[in-house]
């Protein structure tokens, strides 16, 4: 049966799994209502005595008892065809039923008296419906409380109206019953809630673990597809941007070198756009950790001016950085990230100034003995940003100004990493600017700050390295290294025997892991240059295969990753399987060349 209250009704309304409960439990209970007249057909002498009153209370209940299972089964057609008539319907029927036993239970006892057989069997069966009646409405407490009020009420009133003293005890113990049946009722109906709420959660539950499941297997997809995107893209970035910078280093007609220098700012904006892209995701997953490494604040500035002064000078601007004296030198952090924040803000700077200057300065903000706060500040005279945009220049794909997307270009990446990175070094940033007027962009980050003794340990171990980089210099220029090339790209090929060879080297090319092995049993070489992706036998595996043959037999020969595989955790599982160091396509030659002599000078050394 369904029991819901007047709209208007304060009581807490069903939901609709409560409604399909209440209705399925209504089901079985209404055939009882004829069992209990078959009973009273063949163990009293009801019929024969009032027949009448006997076939017009069964009639009744049957009817009643039909009409409840009716709107049971057809529930969803009654709601949609009388929307405003169904929130009595169940209501309504249960009034009905409860009056009807009711005042069938009040005639029996006028009609035959408290000492009759018919009258304690019809007793029975009124508190065995009133019982069942706690249980089964119990979805529904003012459904449940009408229906037992409405039977009880008239035997207690009956019982009174009776007298004497069995007429008062009756009424007395109807009126416990009664009282007892609404408080036992009422827990019932606790306890169905807070089962359905249970059951609730258990299913949220169980749909938060799906989604759990679905955005992890999600973002899994997603990562691999970056992944095999950012290979795919940075090989042939890798022969465009290196075929190029060859081809401005041959003799050239103005007109040739102009063209080549725009396909080489094109293919650098391009793999800037790249690693933003890739830099951004990394974040958003959780996949960027910074690192703890000591480095020289003062170098990184001297790099970062020596990238920006061309640019600046090429728009007429004055680039200028500051450092003052008490600031320290050499801190222990993550000077990759701590780059790629200012480059940011520089980048822009330059990119939306066109006269006046950009300077970068930073400032000692806090000091302890282990620690140090640093303030960073970018400062130009550009175009500026409103102020009602300054909220919104952090979130990623935004710009102050649409119209910039167009004018200047740009992806609305940079401060949006910046900001991400900036929180992952302990630190904030913000900005200040005003239209037509320039802006500042500050941010601070904290380093952990060296022993004193391991300052000077690092400044001799630097005097040792330049001592022993001059030495492998000179080195090599006596007799020359002879690297293998383990690479399958044909122009990536013949890129690295081109750069190698400009630099004195001697190249030989293996096109993947299976012919690597086989020139090693060949020949010697000083170094090998390893892509990760080749076929038949990959750069990993053919890493650990040539780690196995030295642990039996000795020797060590440097390994270099020279791949297009430059997500998070690739450099980790290159050095896990035995490579000495990294290098993420497309290369910078400088930076090639650089590992390349780190990992010789130790070579040298040995």
């Amino acid at each position: 049966m369904h029991g819901m209250t007047h709209p208007t009704d304060q009581v807490e309304l069903l939901s609709s799994e409560a409604i399909d409960n209440l209705a399925q439990a209504a089901k079985p209970g209404n055939w009882s209502y004829p069992a209990f007249f078959l009973i009273f057909f063949f163990t009293t002498d009801y019929f024969q005595k009032r027949p009448a009153v006997f076939v017009a209370f069964a009639t009744l209940t049957a009817a009643l008892g039909c009409a409840r299972v009716l709107l049971a089964y057809f529930d969803s057609r009654v709601r949609q065809s009388w929307p405003s008539l169904y929130p009595y319907a169940g209501v309504t029927l249960s009034t009905l039923m409860g009056s009807c036993w009711g005042l069938f239970y009040a005639i029996t006892i006028g009609l035959f008296g408290f000492e009759s057989w018919t009258f304690l069997i019809v007793t029975i069966c009124v508190v065995g419906i009133c019982a069942a009646a706690t249980s089964v409405l119990a979805p529904h407490p003012p459904t449940m409380r009408r229906f037992v009020v409405l039977l009880l009420s008239p035997c207690i009133a009956m019982d009174l109206f009776a007298g004497n003293q069995r007429g008062f005890a009756l009424a007395g113990m109807f009126l416990l019953y009664l009282l007892f049946s609404l408080h036992q009722g009422q827990q019932a109906s606790d306890l169905y809630r807070n089962a359905g709420r249970g059951q609730k959660l258990q299913v949220e539950a169980t749909r938060l673990e799906a989604e759990k499941k679905h955005a992890e297997h999600a973002n899994k997809v997603k990562g691999d597809f970056l992944a095999n995107m950012s290979h795919e893209i940075r090989t042939p970035m890798n022969g465009i941007i290196g075929m190029t910078n060859l081809t401005l280093d041959t003799e050239l007609s103005e007109e040739q070198k102009d063209y080549l220098v725009m396909v080489q700012s094109s293919a650098n904006s391009l793999l800037s756009l790249i690693n933003q892209l890739l830099d951004f995701s990394n974040i958003e997953s959780g996949a960027v950790d910074l690192e703890r490494m000591p480095f020289s604040l003062r170098e990184t500035f001297d790099a970062v001016t020596r990238t920006f002064a061309v640019q600046a000078a090429q728009k007429g601007l004055n680039f200028t950085s500051r450092i003052p004296l008490d600031a320290p030198d050499i801190l222990v952090g993550d000077q990759g990230r701590l780059r790629q924040v200012i480059i940011n803000l520089i980048g822009n700077a330059i990119k939306f100034t066109s006269f006046g200057e950009v300077r970068l300065e930073v400032a000692q903000a806090s000091r302890d003995d282990a620690t140090v706060g640093l303030h960073f500040t970018v400062s130009d005279t550009g175009i500026g940003i409103s102020q009602h945009k300054l909220g919104v220049i952090f979130e990623a794909f935004a710009q102050a100004d649409g119209s910039t997307t167009r004018k200047y270009g740009g992806t609305g990446l940079g401060l949006a990493i910046s900001s991400r990175l900036v929180q992952l070094a302990g630190g904030k940033i913000w900005a200040e600017s005003e239209l037509d007027r320039g802006s500042k962009f500050h941010f601070t980050a904290v380093f952990e700050l060296p022993p004193r003794a391991s300052e000077a340990e690092n400044t001799d171990l630097e005097d040792e390295a330049r001592d022993l980089a001059e030495r492998v210099a000179r080195d090599k220029q006596s007799r020359g290294f002879h690297i293998l090339v383990a690479e399958d790209n044909p122009i990536n090929q013949k890129l690295a025997v081109r750069l190698l060879e400009k630099k004195g080297y001697r190249a030989t090319v293996a096109e993947n892991g299976l012919v690597a092995l086989a020139c090693l049993e060949k020949q010697r070489f000083d170094m090998i240059l390893m892509d990760v992706q080749m076929p038949e036998m990959g750069g990993l595996e053919a890493t650990r295969s040539i780690r196995e043959r030295e642990r039996r037999s000795g020797g060590h020969i440097p390994i270099v990753a020279m791949t297009a595989n430059a997500m998070k955790g690739d450099r980790e599982r290159c050095l896990e399987s035995g490579m000495d160091d990294y290098v993420s396509k497309p290369v910078l030659p400088e930076e090639m060349f650089r590992v390349m002599e780190a990992q010789l000078m130790v070579f040298a050394k040995g």
